[in-house]
């Protein structure tokens, strides 16, 4: 069986990594149904991170590859400056995707289509209103259970899911942009908000691309966790009333210029990495 799936053609890889999936959430089902009050919901959400995107590609890395790191291109990442450019990436791309998010919530869907956008928002203000329920912490302590539980292990997990795994078998299949992109489309649908779907797409794609040109899963998931670090760390300071400025807003309205000139200045920070990415391969 196992020499199968090493030799197994993309569908069947695929199909793995879906059933693999689908196990985990059946899984957190039989979790929540079993102890529906005796669990809180932040350890449910750790199960659910576990199961459904930590476990299912190191179960597929391990069963179709001889080298399950390497299928994973799990490699620690020498380069400080390759480093240190990802953290200020992660940093100077926020006002440019708060713009982006203030654009795709202008987006108005036409009328047939009412029902489903009534579908969304509610979704979306569901989805706004647990969030908050999670964050809402008054103690450091509970600032560092959120960072451990909504920010490192969603990082490392879905990227493992979707840079990792996906993104690799769509690149084998129809070439490394093409990967990177639908496994991009992919990663923003997953989460069920439109209404964030635009911003979280271009952050996907440039996750994509930081694996591709580092050839190492931690610089992804060294930006994603950064960038989910940095929304818990700022609601928390702004819900203790430490930070009185709502940082959503930077980028947005009468700021559109700082959306625009982060947006340039992330797009060159990252075409710098990848030439240093360049030139440090050339020198191997």
């Amino acid at each position: 069986m196992k020499a199968f799936l090493k030799n197994s053609t993309f569908g069947v890889q695929l199909v793995l990594v879906l059933f693999a999936v689908v196990v985990g959430l059946a899984l957190t089902s039989v979790v929540m149904v079993a102890f529906p009050q005796q669990i809180p919901l932040k350890w449910l959400q750790t199960i659910q991170t576990v199961l459904v995107f930590l476990l299912p590609p190191l179960v597929v890395a391990v069963c179709v590859s001889d080298a399950p790191l390497a299928f994973l291109n799990i490699r620690l990442e020498k380069r400080w400056r390759v480093v240190i450019g990802v953290v200020c990436f992660s940093v100077l791309v926020l006002p440019f995707i708060n713009g982006l998010v203030a654009l795709n919530e202008a987006l108005v869907l036409p009328q047939w289509l009412a029902p489903l956008e009534q579908w969304m928002k509610t979704m979306e203000e569901s989805a706004k209103q647990l969030t908050e329920q999670f964050l809402s912490v008054s103690t450091w302590q509970g600032l560092f259970v959120n960072l451990l539980i909504m920010a490192a292990l969603p990082a490392i997990g879905e990227e493992l899911l979707f840079r990792g795994v996906l993104q690799r078998l769509f690149s084998e299949k129809w070439g490394a942009h093409v990967g990177i992109w639908l496994t991009a489309v992919l990663f923003s649908a997953i989460h069920l908000q439109f209404y964030g779907f635009i911003p979280r797409m271009i952050l996907g794609a440039a996750f994509g691309y930081l694996l591709l040109w580092s050839r190492s899963i931690w610089m992804p998931i060294l930006a994603h966790f950064m960038n989910n670090a940095l929304a818990i760390v700022f609601f928390f300071l702004e819900y203790n009333g430490i930070l009185t400025y709502n940082t959503d807003e930077i980028g947005v309205g009468q700021n559109w210029w700082m959306a625009v000139a982060c947006g340039a200045l992330s797009l060159w920070l990252l075409f710098r990495i990848k030439s240093h990415c360049d030139k440090s391969d050339k020198n191997m």
